[in-house]
């Protein structure tokens, strides 16, 4: 391109400089002559006048003047003609030369007047620039090389620079920066680069963060349905073990076999089981309840020393058979906002294990303190390493693996997922046989 381009400046130069060249000298010409032509009065004046021109120019001039010829030589006065310098001056029109003729009129007479400019020839104008071809040729060429290889070394390093940057990106390494920084196209692609690479690494990070939460999600699932696989078995061994119970001392009844033709006693036995049955059924369907993802609270104001007085009314009887002192100490007027019916089964299954877990003429603590409420109490042959969250929490777990019969093991569950729900942090502590558990409450 830069080839092209000064060949063709060459020929422009080569076909316009000789015609601004005559155009030049032309206008130069005939303002220089119109000068004279205007400021010449009398013969005196113009020949002063023409004796200027011919001093910065190189202007042949003869005039002819009450039947005299003069001629202004270049190195002279304008003097009379003769012989000699006929043979200076032109007789014929050239293109090599510039000619005006003009009359004036100078003291009531005409005056004729010549002037002839020579100026060099188009052809030898030409023939100039023809000889400085080779010289500028080489010029261009060895500027086009210099310029061809200043240019395709930035666009190579570029180029390697932008292969570079994409290589980077598929090896999924998007910490690259604008590597070309130009205002041009390969500007504009490496900045894209960069925005596409940035773009690329935030939407990496969110599809493995994604990926990483549908995986603990899935595990989550495969563990709770592991939960609900064992929480069925388990379940159906309970119910199992009543129901089995209940139809034996039911056939005895029936058949009068032995100790069972006393129907009246143990047809109050098979309601005692029924009831234990009714119980545990209910449990289940309350932890069956807590385990949906939409369970709505139903939060109240609760007086928390008149919840609790409730609940130790439904154990007056097993408080009097163990003997057991109940202090408490809670402020009269401490309110929270809690679901009533789950938070009241919270405090009726905690202090129900104190009491059964309890040793007999033992004391039961029950104290408000900073927003928590420790229940202890004195407790004998316990193994504190069975109180862990992993074990304690887990459904259908008993601390005492020899009351099988007792409870369904459904209750600390429960109660760590009510506790959950209202956002309430529980506790276990087991010290010098003082079993101590606190519930963290946040005032709202």
């Amino acid at each position: 391109m830069f080839l092209v381009f000064s060949v063709l400046i060459y020929f422009l130069i080569y076909g316009g400089i000789p015609v601004l060249y005559k155009y030049y000298k032309t206008v130069n010409f005939e303002k220089k002559v119109n000068y004279v032509l205007k400021n010449s009065e009398d013969l005196t004046t113009l020949n002063r006048n023409l004796e200027l021109l011919r001093e910065e120019t190189n202007v042949n001039i003869s005039y002819e003047y009450q039947g005299i010829n003069y001629n202004c030589l270049i190195d002279g006065h304008c003097q009379e003609f003769n012989e000699d310098i006929f043979r200076k001056t032109p007789r014929f029109e050239r293109d090599d030369f510039i000619t005006r003729q003009e009359k004036l009129e100078i003291n009531g007479e005409d005056l004729t007047i010549n002037f002839t400019l020579p100026i060099s020839s188009t052809k030898e104008v030409q023939n100039i620039l023809f000889l400085f071809l080779p010289i500028f040729g080489l010029i261009s060429v060895t500027m086009a090389l210099l310029l061809s290889y200043a240019i395709s070394t930035r666009l190579s390093k570029a180029i390697v620079s932008l292969r570079n940057d994409a290589k980077k990106i598929t090896s999924l390494m998007f910490d690259i920066d604008q590597s070309v920084k130009s205002n041009d196209e390969l500007g504009d692609l490496s900045h894209s680069l960069v925005v596409l690479a940035n773009t690329l690494c935030l939407t990496l990070n969110d599809l493995q963060e994604a990926n990483a939460k549908l995986h603990d999600d899935m595990e989550k699932e495969r563990l709770r349905e592991e939960e609900r696989r064992a929480y069925i078995a388990t379940l159906s061994h309970d119910l199992k073990t009543p129901l089995t119970a209940i139809r034996g001392q039911l056939e005895g009844m029936l058949y009068n076999v032995g100790k069972y033709k006393d129907h009246e006693t143990y047809l109050e036995k098979n309601i005692d089981l029924t009831y234990e049955m009714e119980e545990m059924i209910q449990t289940i369907i309350i932890s069956s309840k807590l385990d949906e993802y939409n369970l709505e609270l139903v939060k109240q104001d609760i007086n928390l020393l008149d919840c609790l007085k409730k609940s130790l009314l439904d154990f007056d009887y097993s408080i009097e058979n163990k003997a057991l002192d109940i202090t408490m100490k809670v402020a009269s007027d401490y309110i929270i906002k809690a679901d009533s019916n789950l938070f009241g089964r919270v405090l009726n299954n905690l202090i129900s294990n104190a009491i059964e877990y309890s040793q007999e003429n033992s004391k039961i603590d029950i104290i408000l303190s900073d927003d928590i409420l420790s229940i202890s109490n004195i407790v004998a042959d316990f193994d504190d390493s069975l109180i862990s969250e992993e074990l304690i929490y887990k459904p259908f777990y008993r601390q005492d693996k020899s009351r099988n019969k007792n409870g369904s093991g459904l209750g600390m569950y429960i109660v760590k997922k009510i506790c959950d729900l209202h956002g309430i942090k529980i506790n276990l502590e087991y010290n010098d046989n003082k079993f101590i558990v606190y519930l963290s409450f946040t005032r709202e």
